[in-house]
């Protein structure tokens, strides 16, 4: 079962599954919105439901989207967003035309070949002053999210992980490429609500940065291109 199905499912007929994924993609928007001008050119690698492409649409930065799926691109389309079918280890635009790449959740979904590769292309189609942004799972156990076919017996990470990541791991992979200048464990949690959700929400962001596997936890990076 390859991680087309996978995705291809998720980002269409599953895309509720994404619901929890918001504070994450407004913390995205807004860690962009401190770093790069208005009509900054950002590219997102891995569509999702669509919503981080629109936050930063919102803030007038000019967004592209790659995703291998055809149908979330053309969602995309009809929303306005530049989108491109296509995948992170050969990206199809010219070098240097972005002034950020923000890669979230999208590493882990890599073999090791892979992400060497999609990590040397955010490099490429950056400009002399990009940035490269993203998230991915913290220590997460692959074997726990093992799951089996029931017709054909075949056993699968049940949303297509390859890789599980701690913070030396990472910071090898990145800075073969980039200046690593931020790596933070952290929990994307949404701060509103009555006092006790948002009591929740502290306790679940206090767990993550310590790095307790009840809490979510992800881990945050942010490079620039060396020089």
């Amino acid at each position: 079962m390859g991680q087309e199905r996978i995705w291809e499912y998720f980002q269409n007929e599953g895309i509720g599954s994404f619901a929890d994924a918001l504070p994450r993609y407004k913390f995205l928007a807004k860690r962009a919105g401190l770093a790069l001008p208005v009509r900054a050119r950002v590219l997102n690698i891995g569509a999702g439901s669509g919503r981080l492409e629109v936050f930063l649409k919102d803030r007038g930065f000019l967004v592209s989207s790659l995703d291998p799926s055809e149908a979330a691109i053309e969602r995309l389309r009809r929303a306005g967003i530049d989108g491109h079918v296509g995948r992170a280890e050969s990206l199809p635009f010219d070098a240097g035309v972005f002034d950020a790449v923000i890669a979230s959740e999208v590493l882990e979904h890599l073999e090791p070949r892979q992400c060497e590769l999609a990590i040397a292309e955010a490099r490429r189609v950056l400009n002399e002053r990009g940035i490269f942004i993203g998230t991915v799972p913290f220590r997460e156990s692959l074997e726990g999210s093992q799951t089996i076919c029931p017709e054909c017996g075949h056993r699968f990470h049940r949303w297509g992980h390859q890789q599980s990541f701690d913070h030396d791991r990472l910071e090898r992979y990145l800075g073969v490429h980039f200046c690593v200048t931020r790596l933070s464990t952290r929990a994307f949690v949404a701060w509103r609500g009555g006092p006790r959700r948002i009591a929740k929400s502290l306790g679940k962001w206090l767990l993550a940065r310590l790095g307790e596997h009840i809490a979510d936890p992800h881990i945050y990076f942010e490079c620039r291109v060396p020089g």
